[in-house]
């Protein structure tokens, strides 16, 4: 379910590690517009980065990048982002290859930093990722 006065926004990107800049920016602004909490904001703005990095990287070689943001009441945010890929382990534990600098550490920090994360695999070699980000207000002490 959308708020009334943010619409539900469906963007194709060109798989280019290029394109990334302009997608954060977009998906930020609408997130602003829902969140209304700049520390959110940052961390979906982080979380697209790495998520549409790793799209480019290692899926939608030349194609493109699909990418859903629904606001929804009560302060929350999806973001999902379809591309075409083998299926892979979605299974994040740890960082394993953080010090040999081979990556992994992308999806670790999105998992720590999102409410969601969802990845699906169809038959056709799509890969959707659901991201959910929501406004939590700090309680003072």
């Amino acid at each position: 379910m959308q708020t009334a006065d943010i619409p539900v926004v469906e963007i194709q990107m060109p798989s280019d590690a290029s394109e990334c800049y302009k997608l954060r920016k977009v998906v930020c602004r609408l997130a602003s517009a829902t969140l209304h909490d700049p520390a959110a904001v940052a961390d979906v703005e982080l979380a697209v980065g790495e998520a549409f990095g790793n799209a480019v990287r290692h899926g939608a070689k030349g194609g493109k990048v699909s990418v859903r943001v629904e606001p929804h009441r009560h302060r929350e945010l999806a973001v999902e982002m379809a591309y075409s890929s083998s299926p892979f382990d979605t299974t994040v534990t740890y960082p394993q290859n953080i010090l040999e600098g081979k990556g992994g550490f992308g999806r670790y920090i999105m998992r720590q930093i999102l409410d969601g994360m969802d990845y699906s695999f169809d038959d056709n070699g799509g890969t959707t990722l659901r991201m959910t980000k929501r406004y939590r207000r700090m309680r003072k002490r």
